[in-house]
C-alpha cells in the first residue's frame, strides 16, 4: 500500500490507498506511516488529502499525538479545499479519541 500511496499520480488510486493503510495500520503511531500521508495530503488534491487526513487519524488513533494534530490544523489553516477541511476534521478527532 505505501508503493501504492507514493507511485501513484492517480488522486482515486490515491485515495483507496491512503484508507487502506489508515486501516492497516490503525492505531499504531507509526510516525513513517503518518509522514507518507501527511506529503499525500500536502499536495493539495482534493479527494486525495481528505482520505489522506483520515488516514492520519486512524494511524494515530487514541495517540493524542502533538505533532501531528499541530501539523493536521495547520495544514487545515492553510488549504481552501473543504473536502481536505473535512478529513483534518475526523482525522483530528480519531486521534483525540478516548482522551
Amino acid at each position: 500500500l505505501t508503493n501504492s500511496l507514493a507511485a501513484e499520480s492517480n488522486e482515486i488510486v490515491q485515495h483507496g490507498a491512503a484508507l487502506g493503510l489508515g486501516l492497516a495500520a490503525m492505531a499504531t503511531g507509526n510516525e513513517d506511516i503518518c509522514e507518507k500521508l501527511r506529503n499525500i495530503m500536502y499536495m493539495d488534491s482534493a479527494v486525495a488529502g481528505e482520505a489522506a487526513g483520515i488516514a492520519m487519524g486512524l494511524v494515530m488513533l487514541g495517540t493524542a499525538n502533538p505533532a501531528a494534530i499541530d501539523s493536521m490544523i495547520k495544514y487545515a489553516h492553510d488549504t481552501q479545499h473543504e473536502k481536505i477541511i473535512r478529513g483534518i476534521a475526523i482525522g483530528l478527532s480519531l486521534i483525540m479519541y478516548g482522551q
